[in-house]
């Protein structure tokens, strides 16, 4: 990857969310180890009085089973002391989500490919 590519994403949020959509880059993409981190750059969580919004991401490989692994996820933030209340949109239920989606498409994949 070029060293001066910043890869950014544009995320869209449940309609029920107080977050519409919000734009994040990786600061960190350290394939090696495993470890992607995100900060967001735009929207969401930065209108809601967050100063900093950051999510790591660490995959690890289960012992003895080199076909799966677990997602450690941490999610750093600082935020406003006027918009303290707002720490209850700290969540790590989407990344849940996106990584039960990842697995059952990863586990298709393999399926297609065994059959």
């Amino acid at each position: 990857m070029c060293k001066n590519f910043i890869p950014q994403m544009e995320v869209v949020v449940a309609l029920r969310s107080p977050i519409a959509y919000y734009k994040e880059k990786f600061t960190k993409i350290d394939n090696e180890k495993r470890i992607k981190v995100t900060e967001v750059v735009e929207g969401g969580y930065l209108e809601l009085g967050f100063n900093l919004y950051r999510i790591t991401l660490e995959i690890i490989e289960k012992e003895g089973d080199s076909s799966s692994s677990n997602i450690i996820s941490t999610i750093d933030y600082e935020l406003d002391e006027a918009s303290a209340d707002n720490a209850a949109f700290v969540s790590i239920k989407p990344l849940e989500v996106i990584a039960e989606a990842i697995g059952m498409y990863l586990k298709e994949k393999k399926n297609d490919a065994n059959n």
